[in-house]
């Protein structure tokens, strides 16, 4: 027995999302979504979709691991 783990009401976040083309599926197939691409190139082209993805460069910020 196939059990569905995940519904039509879930919501996902995509990181590095593109020209926003699987945000736009995962929209139109109902989902919650949040899409960040650091490229304004990018950006303008998924408005296209119908929505307007965050721009945002994002860091990360790492220490030295203590021994």
């Amino acid at each position: 027995k196939k059990e569905k783990v995940i519904d039509s009401t879930s919501s996902v976040l995509d990181i590095g999302s593109g020209m926003g083309v699987f945000p736009a599926v995962m929209k139109q197939n109902h989902w919650e979504v949040v899409a960040i691409d650091p490229d304004p190139i990018n950006i303008e082209i998924a408005k296209n979709y119908g929505f307007e993805l965050i721009g945002h460069r994002l860091e990360l910020y790492c220490k030295p691991i203590e021994k």
